[in-house]
């Protein structure tokens, strides 16, 4: 039984992360009433509790892309707030040779040696090159703060294995589920 292009429909699904939900256009409904997607137009970012606690238990290192030593801004604020737990921090903004006493590199690239998570404080139509460089490095996941929302970032992050967490604060998360 063949049909025209249905509406999109929202479909939840068990991966290899857990559930997700997927957005897809049905092209075809097959006699079985089974369907085909034509495509998968946006995966959405981890927000489940248990999985953000363990990123944030298992992290290490901590490059914050952005950082400023303006007081008045979250960046620097954010990165005191995560050495200040233990973390490796690495301030990442070419505007800065340091942020609050700790070196600071002009992008990712730079940074040499091994990043858990890559924090991103930048304006969401300025996200796309922060990811092809966290995919460069081998990140293991990229947080976009508060704000920053970029589908066709987060699409090509997860595409390239990244874990993703979108529009959340990290030091809000950590004070809710690590402390």
């Amino acid at each position: 039984m063949e049909s025209n292009v249905i509406p999109k429909r929202f479909l939840f699904g068990i991966s290899d992360r857990g559930l997700e939900l997927r957005c897809v256009r049905v092209t075809r409904i097959r006699d079985d009433m089974s369907f085909v997607p034509q495509y998968v137009e946006h995966v959405m970012p981890i927000e489940d509790d248990k999985t953000i606690e363990t990123i944030l238990r298992g992290a290490r290192t901590i490059a914050v892309v952005g950082a400023s030593p303006k007081p008045w801004r979250d960046s620097g604020t954010i990165a005191s707030f995560l050495a200040a737990r233990g973390y490796t921090v690495i301030p990442v903004n070419p505007a800065y040779q340091d942020v609050l006493g700790m070196k600071c590199y002009p992008d990712l690239v730079s940074i040499g040696s091994p990043v858990d998570i890559v924090d991103i404080f930048r304006n969401p139509d300025e996200v796309l090159p922060v990811i092809d460089e966290a995919i460069a490095i081998g990140a293991k996941t990229v947080w976009m703060q508060l704000g920053v929302v970029n589908a066709e970032a987060a699409k090509k992050a997860e595409q390239a294995g990244l874990q993703l967490i979108m529009d959340r604060c990290i030091a809000v998360d950590y004070r809710r589920l690590v402390r």
